[in-house]
C-alpha cells in the first residue's frame, strides 16, 4: 500500500457499502475497526453519578453504540453480566471493573434503527466477557433466548463463514450480524461463533512505547486468520491522586490510579496505510479507545480495498 495522504471520510456510516470492492472478501479476511469496551461511554457515563466520577478510568469511548456505528465502528467489544433481578433482555447489561455500563437493550435497538437506515454494513459484536451477578452464575440460556429473539433475523449462522460479502447478501437481506462468545451448552452453536482470541499486553498498565513493542511482537506471529482476532491497541497510565476529586470512590491520599490513555496520534501513526501499511493489513479486529476520534475506518476501508484487489 501507498497511500499518501488519508481524510476522514464524510460517510463513516456507510463506508462498507460504499466500498463494493470489499464484496469479494470473506467475514475473515477483512480488517475490521473495532471499539473497546464499547458499552462503556462518557455520553451515557454522565446520566449516573458512580459512572461519572468512575469515568477516566472505566469510560473507554465518547458516544452510545450508535454514535460508535454511526462513526464507522464495526467491531463492538462487550462485556455483559446478567443481572439477576431483572428478566428477558433487560438483565443484561455492559460492564468495566467497578462501573456498569449501557444495557444490551440498547445495543439491540441501536443495531435496529442502524441496520434499517444501512442495510448492507456488516457488524461484529465479540462478548469478550461474561459475568454473573449476586453470586449467581451468567444467565447463558436467557442470553441465548434474548439474542435469539430481538436479533435471530440478523445473525450470520456460524456455518456461512466463508461465504464473501457479496454471497451473505444474495442469500439475505437481513443477516449482518456475527455474534461471538465463549462456547456454552446454552448458547446456540449454530449463530454464536467461537469465542474471539484477543492479543493484549498482559499487563493493566500499558504506555504507548510498551503498546507499540507489543504490537510488533504480535504481528511478526499474527494468528492464522482463519476466525477474526482482536488486537488490543488501548493503553492505562497511572496519575496522582491528587488529580482526582475527594468524592471520586476510588480516592485515597498518597496513592496513583490507573486511567485510560488516550493515544489517538499514535494509532493514527502506526496503523497508517502509507507508506505500506505493513501492520494494518496484517490485523483482524483493532480494538481501541474513542475511535471516532482516530483515522482507523478510513485505514481500515483502504486496507480492504487493497485486500480485495490483491485476492
Amino acid at each position: 500500500m501507498n497511500i499518501t495522504h488519508t481524510e476522514k471520510i464524510s460517510f463513516r456510516h456507510e463506508w462498507m457499502s460504499k466500498t463494493p470492492s470489499m464484496d469479494g472478501l470473506t467475514l475473515n479476511q477483512l480488517v475490521w475497526p473495532g471499539a473497546h469496551n464499547s458499552g462503556m461511554d462518557l455520553y451515557t457515563a454522565k446520566q449516573h453519578f458512580t459512572n461519572s466520577v468512575l469515568a477516566p478510568h472505566t469510560m473507554c469511548q465518547n458516544g452510545p453504540f450508535i454514535q460508535q456505528l454511526n462513526s464507522g465502528a464495526r467491531a463492538l467489544d462487550l462485556r455483559v453480566f446478567s443481572n439477576s433481578r431483572k428478566t428477558d433482555i433487560y438483565q443484561f447489561e455492559t460492564f468495566h471493573g467497578p462501573a456498569t455500563g449501557s444495557p444490551i437493550s440498547d445495543l439491540v435497538k441501536a443495531l435496529d434503527f442502524f441496520l434499517a437506515k444501512n442495510p448492507d454494513e456488516f457488524i461484529l459484536l465479540d462478548v469478550h466477557q461474561t459475568e454473573g451477578s449476586q453470586g449467581n452464575r451468567f444467565a447463558f440460556k436467557d442470553f441465548n433466548d434474548a439474542i435469539n429473539r430481538r436479533l435471530g433475523d440478523r445473525l450470520i449462522p456460524f456455518e456461512n463463514r466463508h461465504l464473501t460479502l457479496a454471497e451473505l447478501k444474495a442469500i439475505s437481506r437481513t443477516q449482518r450480524v456475527v455474534i461471538a462468545a465463549s462456547e456454552h451448552p446454552e448458547l446456540n452453536e449454530r449463530v454464536f461463533w467461537p469465542k474471539i482470541e484477543h492479543r493484549w499486553s498482559g499487563q493493566n498498565l500499558t504506555s504507548p512505547s510498551e503498546l507499540k513493542q507489543h504490537i510488533a511482537r504480535t504481528l511478526d506471529n499474527p494468528p492464522d486468520g482463519s476466525l477474526p482476532w482482536s488486537l488490543s491497541a488501548t493503553s492505562y497510565i497511572l496519575f496522582d491522586a491528587s488529580d482526582v476529586s475527594p468524592l471520586d470512590p476510588l480516592f485515597s491520599a498518597g496513592s496513583a490510579f490507573a486511567r485510560v490513555n488516550k493515544i489517538t496520534d499514535e494509532l493514527n501513526e502506526w496503523f497508517s496505510p502509507s507508506p505500506s501499511g505493513e501492520w494494518l493489513l496484517k490485523c483482524s479486529i483493532i480494538n481501541v479507545d474513542y475511535i471516532d476520534e482516530t483515522l482507523l475506518v478510513e485505514y481500515c476501508r483502504e486496507a480492504n480495498m487493497y485486500k480485495a484487489l490483491k485476492k
